[in-house]
């Protein structure tokens, strides 16, 4: 396993980690590496959180778009939605 060394946390923030770490009965390193974990897994969407964050974006263009008097989406910009949502 590899070793991180953190500098200059401020002592609100060590102060805090301690106190969940007990409140969780871990140790401050686990704490810390739990919270990390839990971070990382809440950057990559699911699936579903993806197709659902795509249908209101094309909801809200066709919106829009009937707003706007123009015609609805077409498969090609639907298509391009979910390119831009994958950046």
């Amino acid at each position: 396993m590899k070793t991180i060394t953190l500098k200059n946390i401020p002592d609100t923030l060590h102060r805090a980690y301690r106190e969940r770490a007990q409140q969780h009965a871990r140790s401050l390193n686990r704490e810390i590496l739990h919270t990390l974990e839990a971070a990382l897994e809440n950057t990559i969407p699911s699936r579903e959180a993806v197709v659902t964050r795509t249908r209101k974006r094309v909801a809200r263009q066709s919106e829009r778009r009937r707003a706007a008097g123009r015609k609805q989406l077409t498969n090609e910009a639907f298509l391009e939605s979910i390119r831009e949502g994958r950046e």
